[in-house]
């Protein structure tokens, strides 16, 4: 080799010792994703609140809209089970919903009321206020989601396997998997409601918190209540940070 091949050889080497000291771009998929503004809205409901069924409508208002004009908002009927001791017992209402609205109320600083809808975690509002829902819900829709959430779903029998891919950082998240069923229609014999039928939207009819620290990509199986009408049915999923409880993206695929 002569010396114009080694002083060739020597620049390249130097030339690649600085791009691997560098900061650069990170390709991986901790990388921050800025994407498409999503806004998950989490209403607190329940059968045996008489203000809760104008939530109720206006809930099931934005998941039309969210269908009709293709936008990123998903709607989710979370129902409490602190209104069943005034005799009647609410079908849909657990524990779990109930403690995850407390969480809510302590990150946010908020009391504990329904109806309430809590909008990507970060902000709250009376479920029944179209003002302050449509506000909020503007607001929600203003910031880009750091998290791509890829969805897919396979059937058999009564069981349901999704399969998920998140894109993003993984720190500090969890991935939310809630099983939703559309235009449920119960009658409702006591209670405040009671002589009532009452009609709700995308009811949480199972809730499942995965952790993401084994990886971006995984299944979970999903099984399907008796009662369940699949035709209506759907998985919508989101990635929250299991700190501060924003929620960074989201995605829905149907049954």
């Amino acid at each position: 080799m002569n010396w114009k091949q080694i002083i060739i050889s020597l620049g390249v080497v130097l030339v690649l010792s600085a791009w691997a000291g560098s900061a650069g771009p990170d390709l991986s998929n901790s990388a921050l994703i800025e994407g498409k503004p999503v806004a998950v809205v989490e209403l607190f409901t329940s059968q045996g609140c008489s203000s809760c069924p104008a939530a109720d409508k206006l809930l099931s208002e934005l998941v039309q809209s969210a269908q009709a004009e293709g936008t990123e908002v998903y709607p989710l009927s979370f129902h409490v089970s602190y209104w069943n001791y005034l005799g009647w017992e609410d079908p849909f209402s657990r524990k779990e919903f109930s403690d995850r609205q407390r969480n809510y109320a302590r990150a946010l600083q908020s009391s504990v009321f329904t109806p309430q809808m809590v909008f990507n975690g970060s902000a709250q509002c009376v479920g029944s206020s179209k003002s302050q829902v449509r506000s909020k819900l503007t607001k929600a829709l203003t910031k880009e989601s750091r998290n791509r959430v890829k969805l897919s779903t396979q059937s058999e029998g009564n069981k349901v396997q999704v399969k998920y891919k998140i894109e993003g950082s993984l720190t500090e998240r969890v991935l939310q998997v809630a099983l939703v069923e559309r235009m449920i229609s119960i009658e409702v014999r006591r209670g405040e409601n009671g002589g009532r039928t009452l009609e709700h939207d995308n009811v949480v009819r199972s809730f499942k918190t995965l952790l993401l620290h084994r990886g971006p990509s995984g299944n979970y199986e999903v099984e399907l209540p008796n009662t369940f009408n699949k035709s209506q049915g759907s998985i919508i999923a989101y990635v929250q940070n299991s700190k501060t409880l924003q929620i960074l993206g989201a995605s829905q695929v149907k049954l």
